[in-house]
């Protein structure tokens, strides 16, 4: 019986995890993750794109996709843990009565539902390049 071809090592799913991308995602990654945290613990952010839990939805998305991009061995689980720390950290930093913030745990959920739709994103991406 006749085997199928094999692919290349480029075709379909190692797109998304090329080590040109892996490596351009951790860079990127690096650099949201420090505007983030500069725009989350400053006194007086900007309203960059209507209201906070807009912002939180937006910068979890970013963070979400460029870990789990950029750490493609790392799976699904880590990025879960890690962006759940993260948000959790935001926000008890910004119970600090300095900063004049405030501590939401609302904030938290939608960091939470952001990082599910950008773990969804890659999974969905991953899955029509053919990388299961």
């Amino acid at each position: 019986m006749p085997q199928a071809p094999k692919t290349t090592a480029r075709s379909k799913g190692a797109i998304l995890f090329s080590p040109e991308l892996v490596r351009a995602a951790r860079l990127l990654f690096f650099a949201a993750l420090a505007s983030v945290l500069y725009f989350a613990w400053m006194p007086a952010p900007p309203d960059l794109i209507g209201n906070d839990k807009s912002q939180h939805m937006l910068a979890f998305t970013v963070l979400t996709i460029l870990f789990r991009t950029g750490f493609p061995r790392l799976g699904w689980r880590w990025p879960l843990i890690w962006m759940g720390v993260l948000g959790a950290l935001i926000e008890f930093v910004q119970a600090i009565p300095a900063l004049n913030r405030d501590c939401d745990i609302q904030d938290w959920f939608a960091d939470m539902g952001a990082v599910a739709i950008g773990l969804l994103a890659v999974g969905l991406v991953g899955r029509l390049l053919g990388r299961r």
